[in-house]
């Protein structure tokens, strides 16, 4: 793996988005407003009485053996997805 590759997070040090935070701050709220209006997506008539909370099935986790060349292969194949 190449070291460019290997990103360290911690929670002492959490990663930082790339979002403008001071810029976001200093917005005011008519700026907001207009933003807002023209969003094509926003819609002000949500209706969310008949929302359902939907709790996905907890994961199982497994372990299995497998040779060391059928590892390679699903790894080499998971490269060739990503484009790495």
């Amino acid at each position: 793996m190449k070291e460019k590759d290997i990103t360290v997070v911690s929670r002492e040090a959490p990663r930082r988005g790339k979002t403008n935070l001071e810029k976001l701050r200093d917005l005011t709220d008519e700026e907001i407003d207009a933003s807002i209006a023209g969003d094509p997506d926003w819609s002000d008539d949500w209706n969310w009485s008949d929302a359902v909370l939907v709790i996905p099935p907890k994961k199982k986790a497994i372990s299995i053996r497998v040779d060391e060349d059928v590892l390679d292969y699903f790894k080499q194949e998971a490269q060739a997805i990503s484009g790495a």
